[in-house]
């Protein structure tokens, strides 16, 4: 297999159209007609593809949908294992208002997976060779597939000594955890639901995530937090990543508008603030937090290489090249680390 496989249990086709203005009752003409694969581990092996990674696309499909979703896949050079099943694809579908920028967006539920379907996506993983570096599972799980699937991944992975990084949510998120996991990519609305609190400061954040780690539940913690940027946790480091100039200008564009139901920058830090794995033999721009880079509409890839992207590597957590500032503080066993140093955005 591939050095990067990522997986993704409820995979879709995403569909995003304009219209002048949403009303009720009216035929709405639309425009802008674009369809793209969708699914948070398809997101992220198309950002890993255009960095220049060697990544396979592991995801179950069926039905004429299905078959659309493998000509999209394969449209992006990237290497497929698809899984059949009786079941139709989904397709979810934005809508993007022209007269004032609101997005609306339409999720489906996916497929039902019966127990045969969804053994035979675990069966994938048994296989797993050392040529694997990373596994990323990424993405909700359809209906009949157990809360526990991603756990019985990452077992399966670690007897491969293969490193798992999970971006997922809920009980499939927990069941992944109690396994242990090299890197997990919660969103702060998601450790919240993991923790039970609301952690409403900074200092609750790092004590949460430093309890994921102390817990040996996961090595590192990426807590994205839309337009505040990111906050990187390691055994010994802790470092603050800004967001990048783009979604500044969002946030502030949207305080001048009333409140509204956005896309969310996602399961990754957004418009460059990618952060990337170093194997130890070569570098491959992992992109972790790259599943969705949003473009003003739609869910389009990110079609810009990042800059110095075989540079953006992590040789150790105490050398972090990041792009925008960053602020770095070190764990002295107190509730409140304390301030250590900062860097300075890559160019």
């Amino acid at each position: 297999m591939a050095d990067v496989v990522t997986l993704t249990m409820n995979p879709s086709i995403d569909l995003s159209v304009s219209v002048e203005r949403v009303a009720p009752f009216h035929k709405l003409r639309s425009s802008d007609e674009r369809r793209d694969p969708g699914g948070g581990g398809i997101n992220v092996a198309r950002v890993l593809k255009r960095l220049g990674a060697d990544v396979t696309a592991v995801y179950p499909s069926g039905g004429a949908l299905g078959q659309l979703l493998r000509q999209l896949v394969d449209r992006e050079g990237i290497a497929e294992l698809t899984i059949p099943i009786s079941g139709e694809t989904r397709e979810d579908f934005t809508v993007v208002e022209r007269a004032t920028g609101y997005q609306y967006r339409f999720i489906l539920p996916g497929p039902r997976l019966s127990e045969h379907e969804w053994h035979a996506c675990l069966a994938k993983f048994d296989a797993l060779d050392r040529r694997t570096s990373f596994v990323v599972c990424s993405g909700s799980l359809p209906p009949g597939v157990p809360d526990d699937f991603y756990g019985r991944v990452v077992q399966a992975a670690k007897l491969a000594s293969t490193r798992i990084i999970i971006d997922s949510s809920g009980p499939s998120l927990r069941a992944a955890l109690q396994r242990g996991v090299y890197l997990v990519k919660p969103n702060l609305n998601e450790l919240r639901s993991l923790f039970g609190e609301q952690l409403q400061t900074q200092a609750d954040w790092i004590k949460a995530c430093r309890s994921l780690i102390d817990k040996q539940q996961a090595e590192i913690v990426v807590l994205t937090l839309g337009e505040q940027g990111a906050l990187l946790v390691t055994g010994n480091d802790i470092l603050r990543l800004r967001a990048s100039h783009q979604a500044r200008q969002r946030r502030r564009r949207r305080r001048q508008l009333p409140r509204r139901h956005d896309l969310e920058p996602g399961d990754g830090a957004h418009h460059g603030n990618r952060v990337s794995l170093r194997r130890r033999r070569r570098v491959r721009g992992l992109a972790v937090a790259g599943n969705r880079i949003m473009p003003a509409r739609g869910r389009r890839a990110s079609r810009r290489r990042s800059q110095n992207a075989e540079d953006l590597n992590i040789p150790r957590p105490s050398a972090l090249p990041v792009y925008q500032e960053t602020r770095r503080w070190s764990f002295n066993n107190t509730a409140a680390p304390s301030k250590a140093g900062s860097g300075r955005s890559m160019r």
